[in-house]
């Protein structure tokens, strides 16, 4: 297939990287560089990209492209616009605008909702990771427990707890901050860690309950890490629970479950392997990308633009 990459590289380049080495993935000039000092969409940068590429597939987008790209009727280009949406409904539908897209949503939430307003330009897919960036290793297990990511809200209480935890017990631990583009690791330092550790801890979003299974969860797996993750109801839906992933529900469970693990290496080793075939499998942004082509040929859309939703009523009744 032949996408352009509407974005810039932070992320977001785990998914240009995988669809990059199978497809032919074209960048607008002003999102080339890994993190350019303006993250703004520029329609004139993507109007000349398409000029140049008329036989693209599809734009892919992120939602913070969004409002900008509701100016795209401007332009006359019959093209598929998808635009994948994580962490919040109300952005791609604001009430005083109307949305010009496909939308992937990885929420969900997101589709009792929207069936209810009979909305069917949604495509529902969840996270997935790129196994040319996150992979075993061969490496020595450092810690006890990890966790990468940015401390934040409920996630905070749970590390400063884990760190207590691990005092007591003279476990050896790390976990590192990082988020997005201000992340200060690299993609081999994070696969390293997750390689370097015995037991990977992750957490869900609790607001709403079970939205969504987020990146590192997928990320985990697929280096060959061994992962307790906060249950929420939608990871069923992509890994089997204490075959594949094991979750944790409150804080003695959690304790309880680190102890046993640390003891099993067996019985955790087998599950790590299991979780790494499963995403090899079923969670690969190449994955992803097929499925979006299905979606498309499917419904034979030339022109999604007529897919208009004008969505004020939804929201006022909320």
């Amino acid at each position: 297939m032949k996408v352009i990459f509407n974005h810039c590289l932070d992320w977001f380049f785990q998914i240009y990287n995988e669809w990059n080495r199978d497809h032919e993935i074209i960048i607008p000039e002003n999102f080339k560089h890994r993190n350019p000092s303006k993250k703004t969409l520029y329609l004139n940068a993507l109007a000349e990209c398409i000029k140049e590429n008329l036989d693209a597939d599809f734009i892919f987008g992120f939602h913070g492209d969004l409002y900008d790209l509701i100016k795209w009727k401007n332009y006359n280009f019959d093209m598929p616009i998808i635009i994948f949406a994580t962490n919040v409904i109300e952005r791609p539908y604001n009430p005083k605008r109307s949305v010009f897209a496909i939308l992937w949503y990885v929420e969900k939430y997101a589709r009792p909702l929207m069936e209810k307003y009979k909305i069917n330009n949604i495509i529902y897919m969840g996270m997935a990771a790129n196994p040319y960036i996150f992979h075993p290793i061969k490496t020595t297990k450092l810690y006890d427990i990890s966790f990468f990511g940015k401390h934040y809200g409920e996630r905070s209480y749970w590390l400063n707890q884990l760190k207590k935890f691990c005092k007591k017990n003279i476990l050896s631990y790390k976990f590192p901050r990082g988020h997005g583009h201000e992340m200060p690791w690299t993609y081999e330092l994070i696969n390293l860690l997750y390689n370097q550790t015995k037991i990977n801890i992750s957490f869900a979003p609790k607001e709403p309950p079970g939205r969504i299974v987020n990146l590192r969860t997928f990320e985990i797996c697929m280096a060959g890490g061994f992962q307790l993750m906060q249950y929420t109801p939608c990871v069923e839906e992509y890994f089997e629970i204490d075959k594949e992933i094991v979750c944790w529900k409150n804080k003695k469970d959690l304790f309880d479950k680190i102890i046993y693990y640390l003891e099993n290496e067996d019985e955790r080793v087998k599950i790590a392997q299991n979780g790494l075939k499963r995403a090899l499998r079923d969670h690969t942004w190449t994955i992803r990308l097929e499925s979006i082509k299905s979606f498309l040929e499917n419904r034979k859309i030339l022109n999604p633009r007529g897919h208009v939703h004008h969505l004020q009523e939804m929201f006022e009744e909320q």
